[in-house]
């Protein structure tokens, strides 16, 4: 019953974020918010547009890095407190950290995709995870509160 509950929000947590960055990345190829402030800040400030772009893109860049770092060094955190408390074992620990790898280098473009198709590819992953978690002899009750939730 609580694997029918955990996976499910462990796969839209993951897919929201992959539905996020897909859109994010529609807005940026669109122009929007960042061409406007780049542009009012350079006629402001007398700078070159391109300048103030890469600045604002260098940022953003380092900004999305920190967080990401930040993020992994909590799911580490809640990992080994989960090996001291005895409710995963190391082994569990890294293979979870694996699956999380390689679910961040195969992150899914779903930009492109219509509403019925994101839900199939989210269906899809639910069915791969619990499979995977079954594999692995993970609780799945557990993963939401050491992972996050999403």
């Amino acid at each position: 019953m609580k694997k029918r509950i955990i996976f499910p929000a462990l796969a839209l947590g993951i897919l929201t974020t992959a539905g996020f960055w897909g859109a994010s990345q529609v807005v940026a190829s669109q122009g929007g918010f960042h061409d406007g402030l780049v542009q009012k800040l350079a006629e402001r400030f007398n700078l070159n547009q391109a300048d103030v772009e890469a600045v604002l893109n260098q940022y953003q860049s380092e900004r999305r890095d920190q967080m990401h770092t930040n993020r992994r060094a909590q799911i580490e955190e809640r990992l080994t407190q989960a090996v001291s408390d005895g409710q995963i074992t190391q082994a569990q620990k890294d293979a979870l950290l694996a699956k999380l790898a390689e679910l961040k280098a195969d992150r899914p473009d779903i930009a492109d995709l219509t509403l019925p198709e994101r839900q199939a590819r989210m269906e899809s992953h639910r069915a791969d995870m619990t499979a995977w978690a079954q594999a692995n002899g993970l609780d799945p009750n557990l993963l939401p509160n050491i992972l996050g939730r999403g």
